[in-house]
């Protein structure tokens, strides 16, 4: 199917059911997309806001995998790392996992990934992308997820998971979810575990997050740095190296204790 030749109105009629749009394959999605992706006619504009393209209305989106009917339904969740809607592959965690993605949505979506992707970067000529070492897979997933539907559910993930959820999309500038995993962890610091409180601390020094959630991991690190030290040597005494305050305070702690 050419994007040259096919008509709106011709798409609506066949596809749009309910509200709906649905894909009858993979196939026929990976189409799609790239329709959506160049066509620039008045009758698309008048469905679909053009700075926030067809992936504005993405949780609207319903795939049906060949041979299925309407009532099994998918939505644009579980085209996330389906490597059925996907024309591309992150390597992550040293070559042992792999996550699938959609260039088109997901440059789309992110600037980050707009440069990787469609930018003049070798990656962008590349089935396959290797992230670096400090991507876990399920935290990635996460990420993809938020650009596919434009939510998550903090409250399924540990605290630890999400502060690395904040660091991470600070990375690959996904704002609003930083910003989210930021006001999810202050709403929740007052179940912070000791284990939590340094991981936490790791991380937002590692990012540019709310500096309040910094500065309450730091001094709860410094109230439990005993057991820490114990449990946690190697990464206690890195964070003592490589954040200052935190070794300032721990001195004007003992002090004050004296």
């Amino acid at each position: 199917m050419s994007s040259s030749v096919v008509r709106w109105q011709s798409i609506r009629s066949t596809w749009l059911l309910d509200l709906e749009l649905a894909i009858q394959s993979h196939q026929i999605a990976r189409c799609m997309f790239e329709f959506f992706k160049n066509i620039k006619t008045k009758a698309y504009y008048a469905h679909f806001c053009p700075d926030q393209w067809l992936y504005s209305l993405s949780h609207n989106l319903v795939f049906l995998e060949k041979g299925q009917t309407r009532n099994h339904k998918w939505t644009i969740k579980d085209a996330v790392n389906n490597p059925n809607f996907s024309d591309v592959t992150f390597v992550l965690d040293g070559g042992t996992n792999f996550v699938w993605g959609l260039k088109t949505l997901l440059a789309n979506k992110n600037e980050f990934f707009r440069a990787l992707l469609m930018g003049g970067m070798k990656e962008a000529h590349q089935r396959e992308i290797t992230m670096t070492e400090e991507v876990p897979m399920d935290v990635f997933v996460h990420i993809l997820e938020y650009l596919y539907t434009n939510k998550i559910s903090l409250q399924r993930l540990e605290l630890v998971t999400i502060a690395k959820l904040m660091s991470l999309a600070d990375m690959f500038l996904v704002e609003s979810l930083r910003e989210e995993c930021e006001k999810y962890l202050l709403r929740k610091s007052h179940q912070w575990t000791s284990d939590d409180c340094l991981w936490i601390l790791n991380e937002s020094h590692n990012s540019n997050c709310n500096e309040s959630i910094k500065h309450l991991a730091l001094e709860k690190v410094v109230v439990f740095r005993r057991d820490l030290k114990k449990r946690y040597k190697k990464p206690f005494e890195h964070l003592i190296k490589t954040i200052p305050e935190l070794k300032q305070q721990i001195k004007a702690h003992k002090c004050t204790v004296m």
